[in-house]
């Protein structure tokens, strides 16, 4: 489960993210702790296409073993 909050902050927007393992999933603290780097791509290719329109997702479907597909 995960919660996005968008706030004003000096002129500035403040995003935040926050996730929370799930209890009765004997996986999911592991699987929370893996997460990061799917959050972190996710929220670095928001800030690029917000920003300046340009999407960092890999288009090349032949390659093997990339995060984002």
């Amino acid at each position: 489960m995960f919660d996005i909050k968008l706030s004003e902050l000096d002129d500035r927007t403040l995003f935040t993210l926050t996730q929370e393992s799930n209890p009765d999933n004997p996986m999911s603290e592991e699987g929370h702790i893996n997460c990061y780097v799917c959050w972190t791509l996710f929220v670095l290719n928001l800030k690029s296409q917000a920003e300046n329109g340009i999407d960092l997702r890999e288009w090349d479907y032949d390659m093997h073993g990339l995060v984002n597909w």
